[in-house]
């Protein structure tokens, strides 16, 4: 049987035990139905650790690591703007682009956006979470709270990629645009149903985004999200691995 994998908080990791959670002793013990003498691997975003389960109590369960692993990043740190959408698609979003590399999720309150939260939903946290456990990420992705496009414009760090998803005729593909070859930071904006406004796409031009396509077909803005994720954790992995070839 394959390991289960879960995703634990620092305090929960106390010198070489782990001593979980009531939420994922709960886990442990009535979903996965563990007992004493199992192993499961916990990971807190920075490492993870190999555990043999000692111990269940009423509220709490307790694990011994043997022994544990420093995360390796992602090759190529992936910020994903995108406008606010209803909870489906969002969790779509969270959760595919998490298992293909994204490491920064900023959700963008655009005019069009058809849902403008004021806060950051635990439910988002959980699935990035949950997904990086299922995929085998160690590092977990972190996912902002809302904000405005100006807001996220303004605080863009130099020296990022930075790609605007869209159908405009001098969009160029997205491809074409990677062949110069991956960076350290590759920032991908994604308008919501209908794209952005004509004066938030200025706004996003004139602070160095560049237009590109995903082809000719209208994708929903759900699935042009994890698409260009997609695009990018390929080349990536693509780069890699000729660079270990050399």
């Amino acid at each position: 049987m394959k390991t289960p994998r879960i995703f634990v908080q620092d305090k929960e990791v106390c010198g070489r035990e782990v001593v979980f959670s009531e939420k994922n002793s709960l886990y442990l013990k009535k979903v996965l139905r563990l007992k004493a003498g199992n192993e499961v691997t916990a990971f807190d975003g920075t490492s993870q650790h190999q555990v043999k389960l000692t111990s269940f109590g009423r509220d709490s369960v307790c694990g011994l690591i043997l022994n544990s692993d420093t995360a390796q990043g992602e090759h190529v740190n992936i910020i994903l703007a995108f406008a606010c959408l209803r909870p489906g698609p969002m969790q779509e979003i969270l959760r595919h682009c998490t298992e293909l590399g994204v490491s920064v999720f900023v959700p963008l309150l655009t005019v069009r956006a058809n849902r403008r939260p004021h806060e950051k939903k635990e439910r988002w946290e959980s699935t990035v979470a949950g997904a990086s456990a299922q995929c085998g990420r160690v590092t977990v992705p972190r996912v902002l709270a809302p904000t405005s496009l100006s807001e996220f414009l303004r605080d863009l760090e130099p020296d990022q990629v930075l790609l605007l998803l869209s159908r405009a005729g001098r969009a160029v593909p997205m491809w074409e645009a990677l062949k110069g070859g991956l960076h350290d930071g590759i920032v991908i904006l994604v308008g919501p149903e209908g794209g952005l406004e004509d004066a938030e796409e200025a706004q996003a031009v004139d602070s160095g985004f560049l237009h590109v396509s995903l082809g000719p077909r209208v994708l929903r803005a759900e699935t042009a999200a994890i698409v260009a994720a997609g695009v990018i954790a390929l080349s990536s992995d693509r780069a890699e691995l000729g660079a270990q070839r050399e």
